[in-house]
């Protein structure tokens, strides 16, 4: 079990900086989501969409980002959406569940820390990670909308670009193992070819 850490909002800044990161990969595991990323009825098992879905509500949101139950953030971030333990309520005809809203665990790696529904600068950093998700972010936006001093001042650092060079690199490999070439056994066959050793 990760270290739950004394002060929540340092585990939150972790967050923060993260999505100042354009390198690291946003993915959502969602409720009503086929493997395509459309919306479908009311799931028990949350799921990877493996495509967001051009459909958006409103024109605003997938509806895998409306009902996304975790996020991941690169490799080492993740958030997780849970219920609060429900309210039974019995009356002499009939017996009455009542849903007393969400929490969220949030694991980086200085440790854990649990928000509620209601904290508005965690619920700013989940929706805009979502956006992120979406390819609808407005850092801008975001920035204006935290109030917690230690967070703001993380969101205003610098941010780390995109590096295009990764994603060619990434999109060339992709496309040798899609033709069956493992790039390795290409990389070795060159060197030997140019008369160079191969370590």
């Amino acid at each position: 079990m990760a270290r739950v850490v004394k002060d929540k909002y340092d585990i939150l800044g972790e967050v923060v900086a993260a999505l100042r990161d354009y390198n690291k990969k946003v993915i959502i595991e969602t409720l009503n989501a086929r493997d395509n990323g459309w919306a479908m009825g009311f799931e028990k098992t949350p799921q990877i969409p493996t495509r967001r879905t051009k459909h958006t509500y409103n024109g605003a949101s997938s509806l895998s980002r409306m009902h996304a139950e975790s996020i991941k953030i690169g490799d080492s971030i993740s958030i997780k959406r849970k219920r609060h333990k429900p309210t039974f309520y019995k009356t002499e005809k009939h017996e009455y569940e009542i849903d007393n809203g969400h929490y969220y665990i949030v694991r980086t790696p200085k440790g854990e820390a649990i928000f509620e529904s209601n904290d508005s600068d965690f619920l700013t950093v989940w929706n805009y990670a979502l956006a992120m998700y979406d390819g609808t972010e407005n850092y801008g936006r975001f920035y204006s909308e935290l109030r917690n001093e230690k967070l703001k001042h993380i969101a205003g650092g610098p941010a780390v670009l995109k590096d295009e060079s990764i994603d060619k690199f990434n999109k060339a490999v992709a496309k040798l193992k899609s033709m069956g070439i493992e790039p390795r056994k290409l990389a070795d066959y060159i060197k030997v070819k140019t008369g160079r050793n191969v370590k």
